[in-house]
């Protein structure tokens, strides 16, 4: 969401998102007020006014669902494909499968994919049940997070390029780095880009 928008501001835009996509209409201000738990119509209204004044939404008023949503560039739906699922604890080969696809906003760029995290080596970068946004790439800086295929089996993990050795750093302290000898087969997929998470 936009930088210029507080929190419960994106709260109430993303509620308006989701009923476009899952109902074709916006919402009424009483529904945006059930579905945020929000105690009075007045604090949807106030929100509303914000949204407004900053040029996301506009208002056609004597209507029940006069709001109209104003879709900046960044609010362009895409969809990226799922292609597996990647294990943020012991390495674990991905499922190829016919990819799901995924609608994510914003634009994405070629050679992007998503992998649905599981295990909780990575947290608390990475959750369970996160969608990572992968960008395929060869190279990747020390400290980025990589998704890696080490001896036929991927993980997620930071990366770090040592004098003889590649090592593999989980965020979660409970688990242990995992250290890459140059006889093992190793191959860089790409980099953790973004992630989707849903609360």
């Amino acid at each position: 969401m936009a930088r210029n928008l507080t929190n419960r501001q994106q709260e109430v835009l993303r509620t308006i998102l989701d009923f476009l996509e899952r109902q074709e209409s916006p919402p009424t201000i009483s529904e945006i007020q059930t579905a945020m738990k929000l105690r009075s119509s007045f604090g949807v209204r106030r929100h509303l006014d914000a949204l407004e004044k900053k040029g996301f939404i506009r208002r056609r008023g004597g209507k029940a669902r006069g709001i109209e949503l104003i879709r900046p560039a960044w609010m362009t739906q895409t969809h990226l494909p799922i292609v597996g699922r990647i294990v943020a604890g012991i390495p674990l080969l991905t499922e190829e499968e016919s990819p799901e696809m995924f609608p994510v906003p914003g634009r994405t760029k070629e050679g992007q994919f998503l992998l649905r995290v599981t295990g909780e080596s990575m947290e608390p970068t990475l959750h369970e049940g996160d969608l990572a946004v992968v960008s395929q790439q060869s190279e990747v800086r020390n400290g980025q997070i990589a998704v890696v295929e080490v001896d036929g089996e991927v993980t997620v993990k930071r990366f770090y390029r040592e004098a003889n050795d590649i090592r593999l750093q989980p965020d979660n302290r409970a688990f242990d780095a995992i250290t890459v000898p140059p006889t093992s087969q190793f191959r860089l997929i790409g980099r953790v880009t973004g992630l989707w998470r849903e609360f």
